[in-house]
């Protein structure tokens, strides 16, 4: 059989026939038989025959009148910009993306550590330190190649459409045997509303443009969004309601499949050609029924903002963007994780398990009943408040921490640069503080005078033989304040 990629790289090539042979459109050519071999890859791995699944594939390649335009507006040498990594079987090019971020942020604490394992090694510093280095300005990371997307079968269209039956486990809204409005019909210049796979649950297309999704069976209880632009939750208050969608609904794929309810910024891969390189975003508005949810995960994969405003309990809340920023209104959390490259950061959680938040120059702000925090920043200022006992672990280089802990942390380990850090307890207990710095000092309303030099120590109350907690801070050239709450 003859090699399909090479077929998908010929029938690509002669849809762009009106564009000139240059570098750009080589690579064009590229990226597009890439992605639609990964959708042939996963037809044919999900048991479709590789006839079927090649012309399926060559159909979501879509109009190509754009990319043709596209390549005729560059100058013969120009390159694509931003060209993604190379996709295929098995590649999930936003993982990657986001792994460097992962990447860029774990490396903080280590910078912070490294900044000063001289002094606890034993360095005497003579005369003024010289000023640290500003940090280096973070990489971007390259906009990331669209998830493949499993074949859709096409949406019926029309009055004479016929309607899902609602059958036993799946009450419709509008009554027991009330069928569902029609999908509206296609405008002139093509089908509009999600790509929706619709193995999974039912789509109907409310007034205002709008479209809702509910399960055949399995109540949906995962969301996983991916778009380029911003994404708003919010919540219902009717707990057995449908999710609602709306915004940019036009470029969103939509799959539903045992509980799990994925959008994706997509369509056809000539449309996701643009999308992935941020040359045209999708914003989301997402409506949840007022029920508790197992796990949302909302990626922006550009600058897109997202904020979310929940009231009732998720099991496991990620938030993952590149340049925008992050709000969380929530009222309880069992795991609560958000990094970011440039955005801030502001989250407000009633209660809430273990929050994991990174940041290069955001600032981050938090506050709640936290059970453990961890913070990471490069550049960006790290401001967080819990009211119960709360384990923490805050790294940054040039950014100040500050932190208000209405209970005596079980817990405390915090290592900057040139970062201030400023921390608040209660008089509530023993504890020990271990101060490792290399210019800065130490002040607290615990004990009089001042702890500097490169290594001081602090008992209250007895400390650890009284069975308290001991507490590391560790400075290069930043100041240490320990407040009485």
């Amino acid at each position: 059989m003859e090699n399909v990629k090479e077929r998908l790289s010929a029938a690509i090539a002669a849809q762009l026939t009106g564009a000139p042979d240059t570098p750009a459109k080589a690579d064009m050519i590229e990226e597009l038989s890439n992605n639609l071999y990964a959708r042939y890859a996963e037809m044919t791995a999900n048991g479709t025959d590789e006839e079927t699944a090649y012309r399926s594939a060559l159909d979501d390649l879509g109009d190509t009148a754009e990319l043709v335009d596209y390549l005729n507006s560059l100058e013969p040498d120009e390159p694509l910009p931003g060209r993604p990594p190379e996709t295929g079987p098995g590649f999930d090019g936003l993982d990657g993306m986001l792994k460097n971020m992962g990447d860029i942020i774990q490396s903080v604490a280590k910078a912070a550590q490294a900044a000063i394992d001289g002094v606890s090694a034993g360095v005497v510093v003579r005369g003024r330190p010289p000023e640290p280095p500003k940090p280096p300005k973070p990489p971007v990371p390259p906009a990331p190649p669209a998830p493949p997307v499993p074949p859709v079968p096409p949406r019926p269209q029309g009055p004479d459409a016929p309607p899902p039956s609602p059958g036993p486990d799946r009450p419709h809204p509008h009554g027991p045997g009330t069928p569902p409005p029609p999908s509206p019909p296609p405008e002139a210049d093509g089908l509009r509303g999600p790509h929706f796979d619709g193995r999974g649950a039912w789509m109907e297309a409310l007034p205002g443009g709008d479209y809702s999704f509910r399960s055949h069976g399995q109540p949906l209880s995962v969301i996983d969004v991916a778009v380029g632009g911003d994404i708003n939750l919010r919540a219902d208050d009717t707990p057995e309601g449908d999710v609602v969608i709306g915004g940019d609904v036009d470029d969103l794929d939509v799959r539903a499949e045992n509980g799990v309810l994925t959008i994706r910024q997509g369509g056809t891969a000539s449309r996701g050609f643009f999308l992935r390189r941020g040359m045209c975003l999708a914003d989301v508005v997402l409506t949840l029924p007022r029920r508790p949810w197992d796990a949302i995960r909302l990626t922006s994969t550009a600058s897109g903002d997202v904020d979310v405003e929940l009231k009732e309990p998720v099991n496991a809340l990620e938030v993952r963007t590149v340049s925008g920023e992050v709000g969380v209104e929530l009222d309880r959390c069992g795991k609560l994780t958000v990094n970011t490259v440039s955005g801030d950061v502001d989250l407000t959680v009633g209660q809430a398990g273990a929050a994991e938040v990174g940041t290069v120059s955001g600032d981050v702000e938090l506050g709640g009943d936290f059970s453990s925090l961890a913070l990471s920043s490069t550049s960006g200022d790290l401001r967080a408040r819990s009211g119960v006992p709360c384990a923490v672990n805050c790294s940054s280089i040039s950014g100040d921490v500050e932190l208000e802990l209405d209970a005596l942390p079980p817990a405390l380990e915090v290592s900057t640069r040139s970062g201030d850090v400023e921390i608040s307890i209660p008089d509530a207990g023993p504890f020990g503080l271990d101060f490792i710095t290399a210019s800065g000092e130490c002040t607290s309303a615990f004990f009089e005078g001042t702890l500097s030099g490169r290594h001081g120590t602090f008992q209250y109350r007895g400390g650890p033989e009284a069975g308290g907690p001991v507490y590391h801070i560790r400075t290069a050239s930043g100041d240490c304040e320990l407040n009485r709450l």
